[in-house]
């Protein structure tokens, strides 16, 4: 009883105390419940479905947006580029196609806001190419570019239909295009405007950012030095028929025909091949037309007659041509040198004439009191012979040797020779070659772009290890 009362004094019984042994076997469950959870990265399944076709069809994509955006920007900005370069190499060419714009639209603008003008267009042309095909602004440069063609579009449209000039001068004279072939341009570039301004922000420039500036700075700098130079002496690369080297030709001028007719049939023949049938009635002579060839030039005396053969009479020596396509230009002072060099070519077997745009060369010879024969011929060839308002061509062996703008001469280069200088009279004059300031300002260009190219490249990689350091910095591994 004792021991019972002790049990129960206790609280436990041997029934009772099997429970409680036997109750750590009853929690194994829960210690293996973390082990129910290994069904869960079912749930994870999905993520590992045919991971190929997606990432094949990502980089397919990335390809076509890499050549899309970079087609774009090749095809624009090489056509802004090319137009500016041409348009800067001569200011001259711009100046007068510009006139004929202003003159056709019943504006009359002075001289040189109308030579400004035509300078900056081709400096923002060859800029804005050079940041199209570069990738430079990205947000600015589609916009500048649809502006742009937000306002030739309608010009081109109207030269169409109204047809106010006989081309639109886009690429000067390098490629001369009809107003038609303009409008479709024009058209197809204004898309591909459109489409660069939607894409143009996926694909990097190729300057660093902080740089771009720099290569608007060095493309205006170089196109300024360009349209200085030629509007200063020629174009630095001359596109026109009359370029130095080009051989002076006279027209061509075909042998008449003869027109003669038997029994209600006509037929023509050359003087050496006429009919000795007596049945052959004469009907009439036809002149052919002179077949002119580049370099082809006709001039005319002051009574009107055709006075070309006696120029090319006088071209197979050593002559020096006074070029004036605008005679109301053409001032006192200048004449005053003209007359120098007049006197300069006598003394060295040579002779001088002027080819002046006017149909009164006397009164222009008595007005700038010229001592040397003056001819006439149409302003347009005149033009297209030299550029500027006056200018000097030698031509020696009916080949043109060399050309200048009579401004670029100096006055007192001929008043200081000895009498027994016998140098050529471009070294007398200083004439210089034009494609040697081009390739001195086209090295200059692109060694100034290459650099920036090379310190750009510096950048990208310094900040790419910059971001690689400060990425690793951040990882655990990497604290300090």
């Amino acid at each position: 009883m004792a021991s019972e009362q002790t049990q129960e004094v206790s609280g436990t019984t041997p029934e009772q105390k099997s429970p409680e042994q036997k109750a750590p076997e009853q929690k194994a469950p829960e210690q293996k419940a973390p082990e129910q959870k290994a069904p869960e990265p079912k749930t994870q399944a999905p993520k590992a479905q045919s991971p190929k076709v997606p990432a094949n069809a990502a980089g397919h994509r990335q390809i076509l947006v890499v050549v899309g955006v970079w087609t774009l920007r090749v095809v624009l900005g090489a056509v802004f580029v090319y137009s500016g370069f041409v348009k800067a190499i001569d200011p001259w060419g711009g100046l007068f196609k510009m006139e004929e714009y202003t003159a056709a639209m019943g504006l009359d603008l002075p001289r040189a806001i109308v030579l400004i003008g035509a300078s900056l267009l081709s400096v923002f042309e060859f800029c804005l190419g050079v940041m199209t095909l570069t990738g430079s602004f990205r947000r600015l440069t589609p916009v500048l570019v649809c502006s742009f063609m937000a306002v030739m579009l309608p010009l081109t449209v109207w030269i169409y239909f109204a047809d106010p000039v006989s081309d639109c001068g886009c690429f000067g004279d390098a490629l001369v295009l009809s107003n038609g072939a303009t409008l479709l341009k024009n058209i197809v570039l204004t898309a591909m405007a459109a489409g660069l301004l939607l894409v143009n922000r996926r694909q990097p420039p190729l300057f660093y950012p902080s740089l771009q500036i720099w290569v608007v700075v060095w493309s205006g700098l170089y196109t300024g030095s360009l349209v200085m130079a030629g509007f200063n002496s020629q174009p630095l690369i001359d596109f026109r028929p009359y370029k130095a080297g080009t051989a002076l030709e006279a027209p061509e001028m075909p042998e008449p025909r003869f027109v003669y007719a038997k029994d209600g049939v006509s037929r023509s023949f050359s003087a050496d091949s006429l009919p000795e049938d007596d049945e052959w009635e004469f009907v009439e002579r036809v002149e052919p037309k002179a077949v002119e060839k580049p370099g082809t030039l006709a001039v005319f005396d002051s009574d009107g007659e055709d006075a070309t053969a006696e120029l090319y009479e006088k071209a197979a020596g050593n002559l020096l041509i006074l070029n004036v396509p605008e005679p109301v230009r053409h001032s006192i002072s200048r004449s005053i040198q003209a007359n120098m060099l007049f006197d300069y070519m006598l003394e060295h077997d040579g002779e001088m004439v002027a080819l002046v745009a006017t149909t009164h060369p006397d009164e222009w010879a008595e007005a700038v009191r010229a001592r040397y024969p003056v001819y006439t011929a149409e302003d347009t060839d005149l033009k297209e012979l030299a550029r500027g308002e006056a200018s000097l061509i030698y031509v020696s062996g009916d080949t043109i040797r060399w050309k200048t703008a009579l401004t670029a001469v100096s006055p007192e280069a001929l008043s200081a020779l000895p009498d027994d200088d016998r140098r050529p009279l471009d070294r007398v004059l200083g004439v210089e070659n034009p494609k040697g300031e081009l390739y001195l300002l086209t090295a200059i260009y692109l060694t100034l772009m290459a650099l920036t190219l090379a310190l750009s490249l510096f950048y990208d990689k310094a900040v790419l290890h910059r971001n690689a350091q400060s990425r690793k910095n951040k990882t655990p591994n990497g604290k300090e």
